[in-house]
């Protein structure tokens, strides 16, 4: 039987929340405490494995 492996994107939930930070990664989107933070794009990118 084969087995269903999760796709990459499936693991990466919408948005992340640690303490007062909030990232929306869909909309890339930072906020600190309700405020947003710009930030790259580039930041939003998948770190890649070494």
């Amino acid at each position: 039987m084969l087995r269903r492996r999760a796709e990459p994107d499936d693991l990466v939930p919408a948005s992340l929340e640690a303490g007062p930070v909030r990232m929306d990664v869909d909309r890339h989107v930072v906020t600190v405490q309700g405020e947003q933070v710009p930030l790259p794009l580039k930041e939003f990118e998948p770190a890649r494995a070494c």
